[in-house]
């Protein structure tokens, strides 16, 4: 049944329902002179993750680009922070947990606004 009530057209900001909530730094380089950047949000997926992310770092192409890993799950310490370590040197890798969990859509808000870059892919922690 559809609310009658509900304007579905009406203007929502739906960044900045996140935008207050803290985002921690676990590790990662940034190069402003890339223009393309592969988002990877992820929650509680550590061997999907892991094949998603030497995926992205193995592209063979002409171009560099940067590589960002948003966790949803604000544990620290957990089964993926500690797989994530063994990436911490890795020069176009960047990783993040969010210290609250944002739901799907708010984790790959984050990764949009984390990606500074002119193109932006999302590769999904199980593909």
């Amino acid at each position: 049944m559809i609310d009658q009530n509900t304007d579905f057209f009406a203007y929502v900001d739906n960044f900045a329902t996140i935008e207050g909530i803290e985002l921690i730094k676990v590790f990662g380089y940034e190069y402003s002179s890339v223009e393309y950047t592969i988002a990877i949000p992820t929650y509680k997926r550590t061997e999907y993750l892991k094949e998603a992310i030497d995926s992205a770092l193995n592209q063979d192409c002409s171009f560099a680009y940067n590589v960002i890993v948003v966790d949803n799950n604000p544990e620290r310490g957990d089964e993926t922070e500690k797989m994530m370590a063994s990436y911490k040197n890795t020069k176009n890798l960047s990783y993040y947990k969010n210290a609250k969990n944002l739901g799907m859509a708010g984790n790959f808000n984050r990764l949009f606004l984390l990606a500074k870059t002119k193109w932006v892919v999302m590769l999904h922690d199980d593909d």
